[in-house]
């Protein structure tokens, strides 16, 4: 029997702010294009790739705001590599 592996990799991931208003539970999600990949969530403190926007499944709107309401946040967020080149 062999063993089949597969990896998915995406180049851009987006933080989901859907439920940042519930105990701080945040995920990044894929960014394809120009398109989200709902469904394919990451839960982890930080983001698994480059880093390159807000989403909300609440809509434009909510994700602006919180964005508006953290302007840290892709410090925050972003890869821990990353953060040698904001210093």
């Amino acid at each position: 029997m062999s063993r089949i592996e597969s990896q998915l990799t995406f180049d851009e991931w987006a933080l989901d702010v859907t439920l940042a208003d519930q105990g701080d539970c945040y995920a990044f999600v894929p960014i394809c294009g120009d398109e989200v990949v709902w469904g394919v969530t990451m839960i982890q403190e930080r983001c698994p790739g480059v880093l390159t926007g807000v989403v909300s499944q609440h809509g434009l709107e909510h994700a602006q705001q919180w964005a508006a309401e953290h302007p840290t946040w892709q410090v925050d967020f972003c890869q821990a590599t990353d953060l040698t080149e904001v210093a």
